[in-house]
């Protein structure tokens, strides 16, 4: 029955869509391109879960050793508004759950939250002068930016290819969209995928000779303590008790990469960005009680930022908090290759920016 109305608005969406990247494509809706500084966007075409904030974090630990870095982000799901410089002590609630992840791994990288991005970035410019790379975090579809790199990523657990556009899919934009990508990163990939596997991707996204098609994968880090004064173990034995727990876009990698070592004896998924409440620590509790006595509660990186405020968190869950970090990796060593490429990019806009000024 529900899709009686989805296909309608799909339609409908499509149309929308379609005819906002041909404003943008004729220069009627204006599109900056900044002269001044490499701005380097991370982008995707669906909703949620392909990886971008793991993928940002691997840029920017990559690039901070020989650029001056910075972070600009829309900031999704906080309760504020306007241009705000990220800090260690900035609430999720103030700035959002993920630019705030972002700054506790990489707290000297300056990181910002605006959503006119173009604003954004001139107020970087403004504070930060000596800044010569921005990440531009989930800014595909803005179009206002023009950016020096667009890297798309793609899930490989659903194509963009075999998907439909909102609300029957999981598609935000137009596949017809990807010739805008510099380079295209497949995210998620499976450890035993074969070179078929990858012909059969290339194959159906139809990339065109100047854009770079890369292969990765998660590989999440051993669960560490959120409160590590209070942590009922230190390290968890294979096959410890746990509850998964997950406020993220696509939970299924990090259910699977939990089920290889440990036993899943319950799950509680949480729409993405959920903000944790006290309600949701009387759900935990009533779980707990249901569960062997030695059950642990793992969670994303994402979530256990939102779950440091300890006087809000019983103790009994508190000692059972752990989270989990995913790391991104290339498959067949071709990160070198990657960076390399993205470098060579960063450099011809840094000559073009000096000849530009002169």
């Amino acid at each position: 029955m529900l899709k009686i109305f989805a296909y309608p608005i799909a339609w409908l969406f499509r149309i929308y869509l379609n005819i906002r990247h041909k404003l943008f494509d004729q220069g009627t809706i204006k599109s900056v391109k900044f002269t001044n500084v490499v701005t380097i966007c991370v982008g995707n075409l669906t909703v949620g879960g392909t990886g971008k904030t793991p993928f940002t974090e691997m840029l920017i630990g990559s690039l901070m050793g020989n650029h001056k870095v910075a972070v600009l982000s829309r900031g999704y799901g906080r309760r504020s508004k306007g241009f705000i410089e990220v800090t260690s002590r900035s609430s999720y609630k103030q700035v959002g759950d993920e630019p705030k992840q972002m700054k506790l791994k990489f707290p000297d990288v300056p990181m910002f939250v605006c959503e006119k991005r173009v604003d954004g970035v001139n107020r970087i410019m403004e504070l930060y002068p000596d800044t010569d790379v921005i990440l531009l975090d989930d800014a595909f579809q803005h179009r206002y930016i023009d950016p020096t790199v667009n890297i798309l990523l793609v899930d490989y657990n659903r194509p963009v290819f075999e998907d439909d556009l909102l609300p029957v899919g999981s598609l935000r934009d137009l596949p017809s969209q990807l010739p805008r990508a510099h380079f295209v990163c497949v995210t998620k990939c499976s450890p035993t995928m074969t070179p078929i596997d990858m012909r059969v991707m290339k194959n159906g996204l139809r990339l065109f000779p100047y854009q770079g098609l890369f292969f990765t994968r998660m590989v999440s880090g051993s669960p560490i303590p959120v409160f590590p004064d209070e942590a009922m173990l230190s390290i968890l034995p294979n096959g410890q008790n746990v509850l998964a727990m997950a406020a993220i876009g696509n939970p299924a990698p990090f259910i699977e990469g939990l089920e290889t070592t440990y036993k899943i004896v319950d799950q509680m998924l949480l729409r993405d960005h959920h903000p944790y409440n006290v309600n949701d620590m009387y759900k935990i509790e009533e779980r707990l009680e249901s569960l062997p006595d030695d059950t642990v509660i793992i969670v994303t990186e994402k979530d256990a930022v939102k779950l440091t405020g300890r006087n809000r968190i019983p103790l009994n869950i508190r000692k059972r908090l752990y989270y989990v970090s995913v790391n991104i990796s290339f498959t067949a060593d071709t990160k070198e290759n990657f960076l390399k490429q993205l470098d060579s990019y960063v450099r011809k806009n840094q000559t073009d920016s000096l000849l530009y000024t002169k």
